[in-house]
């Protein structure tokens, strides 16, 4: 009962319609990896938030992110390339009314989950020719912080900082 109230009294408030609609935006960045998502190119992501509750959107997600490099030692030329694809859905909760933001800013903090499509090919340059390895991992996990400017009520600068990829890109308002 103790847990029932406790989960009650956390998601009441949040449901309902909040003045400002957060969902029904598309979202598209470039990027930086680092650590496990590091990148030799920009990283491109793309999410489309959806209402889900006062404040909160969920949002579907696909990101790409390609790594490579060519390194010699010994007579030989080593390369090695490899794409990660998360999909998953990324939840955020919206700040503005509790900070009373200006309403050109937004703020969230946010979390995603899914998985990731992986795919390597390396070559040392080896008479047996390159190496493959393709699989999908159980789970890709992120958490985020991030902050949107509104140029107008259709377009906005978007800056999201997370744990693993940051972005910089646009927001498309329906």
């Amino acid at each position: 009962m103790k847990k029932t109230l406790l989960f009650l009294a956390f998601i009441l408030p949040l449901i309902g319609h909040s003045q400002e609609s957060y969902g029904k935006t598309a979202n598209l960045g470039l990027g930086l990896g680092y650590g496990w998502y590091r990148s030799s190119l920009p990283i491109i992501h793309f999410n489309y938030e959806f209402d889900a509750a006062k404040n909160l959107t969920l949002a579907p997600f696909v990101t790409l992110i390609h790594y490579g490099y060519t390194q010699k030692w010994n007579g030989k030329k080593y390369k090695y390339r490899s794409t990660t694809i998360p999909i998953g859905v990324k939840a955020s909760y919206y700040f503005d009314e509790i900070f009373s933001l200006d309403p050109k800013f937004d703020i969230y903090l946010g979390a995603m989950i899914g998985f990731n499509l992986y795919s390597a090919r390396w070559d040392d340059d080896d008479y047996n020719g390159p190496d493959y390895d393709r699989r999908t991992s159980s789970l890709y996990w992120d958490l985020n912080f991030g902050v949107e400017y509104h140029i107008n009520e259709r377009i906005g600068l978007l800056l999201d900082l997370s744990t693993g990829i940051s972005t910089f890109g646009i927001a498309i308002h329906q």
